[in-house]
């Protein structure tokens, strides 16, 4: 039977300031704490410190429950502004089921391509949300519920509540992620929520 021994001889290092790229030629074992070999989907500030880069998306959630949480009307913010002409933009009826689809958030339903004077005849309702639900997703993948569309001299500002996915679960760390190739083939697993997950690519 074979037996799979591990090193408990870890440790954990925190990185007050991000000192940036070296490409060591004797190796990642010469760099400073702080230093990167290599740098993906990451800029940095001018603070020296890392900001992900636009364009990332989540893969899959790793728990068991995951609900959305959209932000309050008092909390929108402009999505984009056009001059002169008002864009044409799609939008959604609903969200998908986050909770059955490993915590993704995307749009689905029926859709509507809408302009200022669409979201006009929509309305409001007293306390100043549009009457209809209304989602839209930009190309960075952010999820968004309708707010409004104003038109300022001769610009239009449209304003949406960013949606958000929050995990439900009370056992929230991820524990663990293991990547390797048994006898030819790929695997990627992933400790979570007290189960331990196989994660599929989908072309």
């Amino acid at each position: 039977m074979a037996k799979v021994v591990t090193s408990a001889d870890e440790r954990v290092f925190r990185i007050q300031k991000f000192l940036g790229l070296n490409e060591n030629p004797d190796g990642d074992t010469k760099l400073k704490m702080g230093e990167a070999s290599v740098m993906r989907n990451f800029k940095i500030t001018r603070d020296s410190n890392l900001q992900r880069r636009p364009g990332l998306e989540m893969v899959v959630g790793l728990l068991r429950g995951y609900e959305t949480e959209i932000a309050p009307p008092s909390a929108a913010k402009v999505v984009r502004t056009d001059h002169g002409t008002c864009s044409t933009l799609t939008f959604w009826t609903a969200l998908t089921d986050v909770d059955r689809n490993a915590g993704l958030l995307s749009v689905t339903g029926s859709s509507n391509t809408m302009t200022y004077a669409d979201v006009v005849q929509i309305g409001h309702k007293d306390d100043g949300s549009l009457s209809e639900q209304w989602y839209y997703k930009d190309s960075e993948s952010d999820v968004y519920k309708l707010t409004d569309c104003t038109q300022v001299g001769d610009d239009y500002v449209w304003t949406m509540q960013l949606v958000t996915v929050v995990n439900a679960s009370t056992n929230k760390p991820v524990r663990g992620l293991w990547a390797g190739n048994i006898r030819g083939k790929e695997y990627l697993m992933g400790a979570a929520d007290g189960i331990l997950w196989r994660l599929l690519r989908y072309s």
